[in-house]
């Protein structure tokens, strides 16, 4: 994950007169930065978050209410991504480890057939079966 703002940025900010002050990550960094180039280069001007942003967000305890939507978005990208990567690393999974996962419908055991750094997990199994690290359980974590 691209966590701190790039010198690039800095420069580009401070050559538009953009703000950044306060900005900690590179992705909400270039949201902002998107959103004042945005009409320029024929993309969507800036737009207030949407109402399923601003409950989502609501949800993870972020407040994204004075923000954009482009700016909502990483501000919740980047949530997601630090909470899959610290469920990733607190499950220290190989692949060949029986876990859990709760797709909202049903519980279903799985074995890891891979992982990947940003803490997607995949599964062995037809159709690449994958969950977030954050959805998962350890199988030999759980009582019987």
């Amino acid at each position: 994950m691209k966590t701190k703002i790039s010198k690039q940025q800095k420069e580009i900010a401070a050559a538009l007169g953009v703000s950044i002050e306060g900005i900690k990550t590179f992705r909400v960094a270039a949201a902002k930065i998107m959103d004042f180039v945005a009409p320029s280069v024929g993309e969507k001007e800036q737009l207030s978050p949407t109402q399923s942003q601003l409950d989502y967000a609501n949800s993870l305890n972020i407040d994204v209410s004075n923000d954009t939507r482009r700016v909502a978005s990483a501000k919740i990208q980047d949530h997601l991504e630090i909470k899959n990567l610290e469920a990733l690393k607190s499950l220290n999974l190989k692949p060949g480890d029986k876990v859990l996962y709760d797709n909202g419908y049903m519980i279903k055991e799985h074995i890891v057939s891979s992982i990947k750094e940003k803490g997607k997990v995949y599964f062995k199994g037809v159709g690449c079966p994958q969950a977030w690290a954050s959805r998962i359980l350890r199988k030999d974590k759980q009582k019987s």
